[in-house]
C-alpha cells in the first residue's frame, strides 16, 4: 500500500476536521482513507456533568435564577444543564476564564433552548480577549429546539479568554444552556 504523503502531512491533528488521504494498493486499486479529527474542547466541565462547578462564575442582579439541573430531557447532551427561570425579571451572567491557549483562531459556542421571552429580552453568547468582546445573539424559540450561536476570536500567546452568556429576561422566561465549547480552528 502506498499513501500520498502530502495528504497525510495536511492532516492537522490540532484542528478538528475531516481529511482524506489517497493511496494505491499493491494491485493498483485507488483507495481513499477518511480521517476524522475530533476538535479538543478547552472548556472545563463544558456540559455541567461533573459535580465540581467551581470553574463557572454566575453573577446576578437580584436573586440568582439559575440551577444545575439533572434532567436529560432538558440537556443537549448527558443528564445535566444550566437551567434558569424566575417569578421576577432576570439579569445574570454565566462565565468561565480559560488560560494557557496557544496562539490561533478559536470558535466559541453554546447550545441553548427556552421560551416565553418578551421583545425586550436579551440573550448573548460572548467571548472576551483583552477587554474586547465578540458577541452573538441567542434567539430561543421553544423546548428542545436547540440553538447553537457561535463566535470566532483570535488569541495571541499568553492571552486569556473569558466566555459565557448574558441574560436579561422577563419574569417566567425559561431555558437551559449546555455544551459550551472552545475549539481551535486555525
Amino acid at each position: 500500500m502506498a499513501w500520498d504523503e502530502g495528504g497525510a502531512e495536511n492532516c492537522d491533528t490540532n484542528v478538528g476536521g475531516i481529511y482524506e488521504i489517497k493511496g494505491i494498493t499493491s494491485a493498483g486499486i485507488s483507495v481513499t482513507l477518511t480521517v476524522k479529527v475530533e476538535a479538543f474542547n478547552y472548556v472545563s466541565n463544558y456540559s455541567f456533568e461533573d459535580e465540581d462547578t467551581s470553574m463557572w462564575t454566575i453573577t446576578a442582579e437580584g436573586a440568582d435564577p439559575t440551577d444545575y439541573q439533572r434532567n436529560s430531557q432538558d440537556a443537549h447532551t448527558g443528564d445535566m444543564s444550566l437551567h434558569y427561570w424566575s417569578e421576577s425579571d432576570m439579569d445574570f451572567t454565566v462565565s468561565q476564564n480559560v488560560t494557557g491557549l496557544a496562539s490561533g483562531k478559536y470558535r466559541v459556542e453554546v447550545f441553548s433552548q427556552g421560551g416565553d421571552f418578551n421583545a425586550d429580552s436579551m440573550l448573548l453568547l460572548f467571548a472576551e480577549v483583552n477587554g474586547e468582546e465578540t458577541t452573538a445573539a441567542i434567539v430561543n424559540n421553544g423546548w428542545v429546539n436547540w440553538q447553537n450561536p457561535q463566535v470566532e476570536v483570535d488569541i495571541s500567546e499568553g492571552e486569556d479568554l473569558c466566555i459565557g452568556v448574558r441574560v436579561k429576561a422577563n419574569a417566567k422566561a425559561w431555558g437551559t444552556f449546555d455544551d459550551f465549547m472552545i475549539t481551535k480552528i486555525g
